[in-house]
């Protein structure tokens, strides 16, 4: 996944599949991957308690997380925080569909952790419509925002998954306790 997402990359940055855009004063730019990102964006849809839905939707995550690694698109927290949100600041049946929502919103913290904690730490303008989107779950009483306090919530939950003695499967321990340790690792390990 992360060589195809390097190759999208690599072609972005040619004319040939981008659509480019003038403004007023007639200054161009491309508009990389618009259709991949409608995509993306209709495809975030909650899988069917079905083992093949359930490893394409881990599989979509770490394909979006490798995709926003790489830069395809501007720098934005949503998808991140929208597969965060749903796996670890809301309640769910244990099972494997909580499994899944654990598992994929690991990726984001695997393929794209540093450049989240970017965001965290330096989250730029923040307008209305972003915290709208960026709104907690049951289980987080914090701001609508990538904050610190928001990213050591997810960590701990990562962390708490982990350590489940049988709520939880040995593959989502497994990933959960690497994401903990990753997130424990950028936040002690990046300075800016």
């Amino acid at each position: 996944m992360h060589k195809l997402a390097r190759l999208l990359e690599r072609l972005g940055q040619s004319s040939k599949v981008n659509q480019l855009y003038f403004d007023e004063a007639r200054r161009g730019w491309y508009n990389r991957y618009q259709r991949l990102s409608e995509t993306l964006r209709d495809e975030f849809a909650e899988p069917d308690e079905n083992e093949r839905e359930m490893n394409e939707y881990i599989s979509y995550h770490a394909f979006a997380a490798n995709l926003h690694e790489c830069s395809i698109y501007p720098a934005s927290p949503t998808f991140a925080i929208w597969a965060l949100r749903k796996a670890l600041e809301m309640k769910h049946e244990e099972g494997r569909m909580r499994d899944t929502h654990v598992l994929a919103a690991a990726q984001w913290i695997l393929w794209n952790g540093q450049s989240l904690f970017m965001q965290v730490r330096y989250p730029g303008d923040v307008g209305p419509d972003d915290k709208q989107n960026w709104s907690p779950g049951d289980l987080y009483d914090g701001e609508p925002l990538p904050t610190l306090h928001r990213w050591r919530f997810w960590s701990t939950r990562f962390r708490e998954f982990a350590q489940q003695v049988h709520a939880v499967s040995d593959e989502c321990k497994t990933v959960a306790a690497k994401a903990a340790d990753m997130m424990d690792s950028i936040e002690r390990n990046m300075t800016f």
